[in-house]
């Protein structure tokens, strides 16, 4: 898993950016032999490839930095969209205080499902979709089979206008006496296809997931990585919030590791870190951040993110 060569074909990482492969394995060749056969013709090479070509094209120092940037920006643009549109998960305090304050202008009954990011997947997502007006009453009657029941509320706030009580540990009969609540203090019930004509969200999700796609295609076509292999950024192009993909461009394209023009590299890991590396520091990633950003969101759920 360390080596490129299952991920990329056979030659890759083992010439310099931008220069074609000419058949040699090593630069033993000394100053004083180039000297004195300057004009002993190179064995000729295979024709460069699609995947040489690309990353030719992008091997340059401006290039490389400037297509670090485009991702670091991209990564970032996404991350302060979804933090506007993603739905929050909130207590039943937390319901209740902000229905002491009178902020909720609608309600729904929605079921509620949690999926979250894992390895090489799209970022955290959650799924909040209305109950039909069939199963509304097996729903508030703790008779509903399908995914968990909760009560959604939205709020006239530019930030997370939809929020949504957690269903974790919300007894069967709770859905009805939050539904209760909300009436008694004058909140009407929203069309069941208020949610569905909402797709800021569904936009940043979707962003999220073509942001993964690009900064994996960037790993497998883009420059030859100098601090880790491409299995390497593969494994630890996720992570919670997607920040393996900031990592990446930083670590790589912006600042990456220092190297001679014209350095010869040797085939494989030659050094770096490999992929085994790569998924071993991704899980420890992934469990870190997502325990982070759930004892963050306990302290805010509006201000941060759930990943």
């Amino acid at each position: 898993m360390g080596n490129e060569e299952g991920l990329l074909g056979p030659g890759a990482g083992t010439r310099a950016p931008g220069v074609m492969p000419s058949g040699r394995t090593s630069d033993s060749a000394t100053p004083d032999t180039a000297a004195v056969e300057p004009t002993t013709p190179a064995p000729t090479g295979a024709a460069p490839g699609v995947l040489d070509v690309v990353r030719s094209t992008f091997a340059g120092a401006t290039s490389r930095r400037a297509l670090g940037w485009v991702l670091l920006i991209a990564w970032a643009v996404w991350l302060v969209a979804l933090w506007v549109a993603q739905p929050r998960l909130v207590s039943q305090d937390f319901l209740a205080g902000e229905l002491a304050q009178g902020r909720p202008t609608a309600y729904s009954v929605v079921t509620v499902h949690e999926e979250r990011a894992g390895g090489f997947s799209s970022p955290y997502r959650l799924e909040v979709s209305s109950v039909s007006d069939e199963d509304r009453a097996a729903a508030l009657n703790g008779d509903y089979s399908g995914p968990a029941v909760s009560i959604a509320y939205w709020v006239d706030e530019p930030v997370a206008h939809l929020r949504v009580v957690d269903p974790d540990g919300l007894g069967s009969d709770r859905p009805a006496a939050l539904v209760q609540d909300l009436t008694a203090a004058g909140v009407p019930e929203a069309p069941a296809a208020r949610l569905s004509l909402e797709p800021p969200a569904q936009r940043a999700y979707t962003s999220g997931g073509w942001l993964m796609l690009s900064s994996v295609l960037v790993v497998i076509l883009g420059p030859r990585p100098r601090r880790g292999t491409r299995w390497f950024w593969f494994w630890l192009a996720g992570g919670p919030l997607s920040v393996g993909v900031a990592l990446f461009a930083v670590a790589e394209l912006i600042r990456p590791r220092h190297e001679l023009p014209g350095t010869v590299h040797p085939p494989g890991v030659a050094g770096r870190w490999n992929g085994l590396t790569g998924l071993a520091v991704g899980f420890l990633l992934s469990m870190v951040g997502t325990g982070l950003t759930l004892a963050l969101t306990d302290l805010s759920p509006i201000w941060f993110l759930r990943s």
